[in-house]
C-alpha cells in the first residue's frame, strides 16, 4: 500500500449584506471633566438627531468609552472618546443619511464602515465540499495514470484558516433600518455593497493499492 497527496481548491464571489457603522465622538483638552462632558453631550445630541432618520438608541451599541492621558515631549493632554456602533443589513441610503446628519450637525467625529456577508459560514462549508471533490478528482486521475486505485484517506487538512468542524462531515459526504431617510443623495443611495470572495483549499493524503 502506498500514498498520494492532492490539493483541492474552490472559490466563489459574493456581495456583502451586513454593515457595521462605527461613529466616534472626540474631545481633547487638559481638563478631564470638560472633555468627558463634551463627548457625552455630543453623543446625546446625536442620539436625538438619529431619531429623525428612524434610528432608535436601542438599535445602537456602545463600543468604547474612554478618557486617556497623553504625554508628549513638551506637554501633557487628555483625550476623550465615546464610540457607537450600528450593525444592520446593508443600506446605502442609511449610510448617506447618517453622514449627512453628522456633517450638518457639525459633530467632532470620525466614522468607519465595515461590511460582512451573513452567509459566509455556510458558503465556506459548501466550498470545502467542492474543494474535496476537486482533490478527489485529481487523486483518481493520478491513481489511474499510476495503474492503481484510491482505497481510503490517510489524513485531510483544511488550509483555509478555519477550524475543522465541517472537515470530517464533508469528507463523509465527499465520499431594517433607514426606510424614512431622505433622498438628498439620490444616486449614491443606489450604490451596491462591497463585493468580495471566499475560497477553500484542502490537502488530502490518499491510501492507494
Amino acid at each position: 500500500m502506498g500514498y498520494i497527496e492532492t490539493r483541492g481548491y474552490a472559490k466563489r464571489e459574493y456581495e456583502c449584506d451586513i454593515m457595521k457603522i462605527t461613529i466616534s465622538f472626540h474631545s481633547n483638552d487638559d481638563d478631564t471633566y470638560k472633555i468627558s462632558r463634551n463627548v457625552m453631550d455630543e453623543c446625546e445630541r446625536f442620539l436625538k438627531d438619529a431619531k429623525k432618520i428612524g434610528i432608535k438608541a436601542e438599535d445602537i451599541n456602545l463600543a468604547d468609552d474612554t478618557v486617556l492621558r497623553r504625554n508628549s515631549y513638551d506637554r501633557e493632554s487628555r483625550d476623550a472618546e465615546r464610540e457607537l456602533s450600528i450593525r444592520t443589513k446593508y443600506d446605502m441610503k442609511l449610510i448617506n443619511s447618517i453622514k449627512t446628519l453628522l456633517n450638518d450637525g457639525k459633530y467632532n467625529h470620525s466614522i468607519m464602515l465595515n461590511m460582512e456577508y451573513s452567509g459566509k459560514e455556510k458558503l465556506h462549508k459548501e466550498l470545502l465540499f467542492e474543494a474535496m471533490a476537486d482533490a478527489k478528482e485529481k487523486a483518481e486521475e493520478l491513481a489511474k495514470g499510476l495503474g492503481t486505485k484510491i482505497v481510503g484517506i490517510e489524513y485531510a487538512q483544511d488550509n483555509s484558516c478555519y477550524d475543522d468542524k465541517y472537515l470530517w462531515e464533508n469528507l463523509l459526504q465527499c465520499l431594517g433600518l433607514g426606510e424614512d431617510a431622505d433622498d438628498t443623495y439620490e444616486e449614491s443611495n443606489k450604490l451596491s455593497a462591497k463585493a468580495s470572495s471566499e475560497s477553500a483549499s484542502i490537502t488530502i493524503k490518499w491510501n492507494i493499492e
